[in-house]
């Protein structure tokens, strides 16, 4: 599903990723932690060809996403889900308008969106509150949301950066939850990033630990760094 392959990236002069090389197989869970600025971030941008590495290559679902362009890009773009952690939501729009906004855009017929918005509400748990808008819901409801929008294409992979990193501790667990059922239920692909050591407990998948620029352990599903500080 990805594949980075000796990936090397520097800003303004300063390494932040140094020869990386891991992958994920289809319907893995996988989650980067470590601490700030380690290249984490960078390394969810770069699959979705937001950011491109120096030397290496970055293969996502057969595509070398460095290579992509224009419309190519936007293509592959919209078959990959992304979480911010800032949610990014419309504050003028309704939950469902702001889920349902990212199939107008592709200018699908309106049965068809109204459709695929209701089943990604429901996947999240925010059905009940569609009508709302984002200033009346609170964190957590938010990033579910947010995820909402991300999967209500139907894509089989999700990347999601610091999904938790705004959020109380009982909004981190339902926030795990509903990336554990997408992960199990639906067979989604999920790649995200944390230093939240408890939402890594919640989640347990398979771990890659991000230092100095280089994934430094790849732990199996289940595995926690007790003594970590992420």
């Amino acid at each position: 599903m990805i594949t980075f392959s000796h990936v090397s990236k520097s800003f303004d002069g300063y390494p932040v990723l140094q020869d990386i090389d891991f992958s994920v197989a289809h319907g893995e869970m996988v989650c980067l932690i470590g601490q700030s600025g380690v290249g984490k971030s960078t390394i969810t941008h770069m699959v979705i060809g937001a950011e491109k590495p120096e030397r290496g290559e970055v293969i996502v679902k057969g595509n070398h996403v460095s290579q992509l362009k224009g419309s190519d890009l936007q293509k592959f773009r919209r078959n990959v889900g992304f979480v911010f952690q800032d949610y990014k939501l419309l504050p003028e729009k309704t939950v469902f308008e702001n889920v349902a906004f990212a199939l107008e855009v592709t200018e699908n017929d309106e049965g068809f969106i109204h459709q695929r918005t209701m089943e990604a509400l429901f996947s999240v748990g925010m059905l009940e509150l569609k009508d709302r808008i984002p200033s009346h819901l609170s964190g957590g409801e938010k990033q579910r949301v947010a995820i909402a929008r991300a999967i209500v294409h139907a894509p089989d992979l999700l990347i999601a950066d610091e999904p938790t990193g705004n959020l109380d501790p009982e909004n981190t667990t339902s926030i795990a939850e509903v990336l554990k059922k997408l992960n199990k239920e639906k067979g989604m692909t999920i790649l995200l990033t944390t230093h939240n050591p408890s939402f890594v407990k919640e989640l347990a998948p398979r771990i890659l630990l991000v230092e100095q620029g280089k994934i430094s352990k790849d732990l199996p599903v289940g595995a926690l760094f007790p003594n970590y500080k992420y």
